[in-house]
C-alpha cells in the first residue's frame, strides 16, 4: 500500500486495488468537471464501485468554494484571485439582482462647459 492510499478488499480471484493520493486528487478534479463515477473509473482504471465508495465517503471536496449564485463548486486556480462565481452569466445575474451590494466609491462632480 502506498502512503496516503487505502486498500480495497476484493474476492480472492482478483488482485488488491490500492488507491493512491493521486487517484483521490484526480477523482476530486474530475468530479468538479462534472464527470460521472463510471467515466472517472474508466479514465483512472479503477473499479466503478471503488470510485462510488470514495465519493460516498467524501461528499465535499476540500478547498473548493461554491458559486454565490447557483451553489455549484467553483474550481480555484493556484496563485490567482479567489473566484466567487462559476461563470460570467452567474456573476452578472447575481450582481444585477444585488444592486445594494455594489460598492460605489467613485463620485465625480462635473460642470457643463456651455
Amino acid at each position: 500500500m502506498q502512503e496516503g492510499g487505502f486498500r480495497v478488499a476484493l474476492p480472492k480471484h482478483r488482485k488488491e486495488i490500492c488507491m493512491t493520493q493521486q487517484d483521490q486528487t484526480a477523482i476530486d478534479r474530475m468530479r468538479l468537471e462534472g464527470h460521472t463515477p463510471s467515466k472517472i473509473a474508466i479514465a483512472l482504471g479503477l473499479p466503478a464501485g471503488t470510485v462510488r465508495s470514495y465519493i460516498h465517503r467524501h461528499p465535499t471536496i476540500h478547498n473548493t468554494k461554491h458559486c454565490k449564485n447557483c451553489g455549484k463548486p467553483v474550481l480555484q486556480s493556484e496563485k490567482r484571485r479567489e473566484k466567487k462565481f462559476c461563470s460570467d452569466s452567474c456573476r452578472m445575474l447575481w450582481w444585477n439582482t444585488h444592486q445594494e451590494a455594489v460598492n460605489r466609491k467613485a463620485y465625480y462632480n462635473l460642470t457643463c462647459e456651455y
